[in-house]
């Protein structure tokens, strides 16, 4: 009973359930997950591999921004997804492990509402100044936010064991390069 919160069903399986009912991105995010939590797992690498390749061809192409948002969940502990996205909702490129109930995507669509709230304050009251980032904890996430330009912002949500201040580290260090991609 103790470990049923414990209980995983991300595996080589369940992504290829998902895929064969044509959820390639669900499936990659799973096959992410068995991968970093299991880096020599050989035949789930090269599985996983070669969806990335497929869903780039479908696609035209990696994002350009896929390196920053893989780099940020590769990198923190805890990390389940990271985002470039416009302060409309709109998603640039996304970078998810896992196949989390969860979709990260429609969270982080509601949550810019509340980033665009926040980023309007810091114009209309110069004396408190632009905000650099923000976070939104919950019991079982942190949503950590770093606004680009007027209209776009990266974020990266962390599990609450995860390493948030490392996620939020990384988001400084990395945005003048997603800056120069935006360009």
């Amino acid at each position: 009973m103790a470990n049923e919160n414990n209980v995983s069903w991300d595996t080589a399986t369940m992504a290829e359930l998902y895929l064969q009912q044509n959820e390639l991105e669900k499936a990659i995010s799973i096959y992410r997950k068995v991968v970093r939590d299991n880096p020599s797992d050989l035949s789930a690498s090269k599985r996983l591999e070669e969806l990335e390749e497929w869903f780039d061809e479908e696609h035209g192409g990696p994002v350009s921004f896929r390196q920053y948002t893989r780099q940020i969940v590769n990198e923190v502990p805890g990390a389940i997804a990271c985002t470039v996205m416009g302060f409309d909702g709109l998603p640039i490129d996304s970078f998810q492990v896992g196949g989390s109930t969860l979709d990260i995507t429609t969270l982080l669509t509601e949550y810019s509402g509340l980033a665009a709230q926040l980023k309007r304050i810091g114009e209309e009251q110069p004396q408190v100044g632009k905000v650099r980032d923000f976070v939104i904890e919950t019991k079982s996430l942190a949503t950590i936010f770093r606004p680009l330009t007027e209209d776009y912002f990266f974020a990266a949500v962390v599990e609450s064991k995860g390493l948030v201040g490392k996620a939020r580290y990384l988001l400084r260090v990395t945005a003048p390069d997603v800056l120069k991609e935006l360009e």
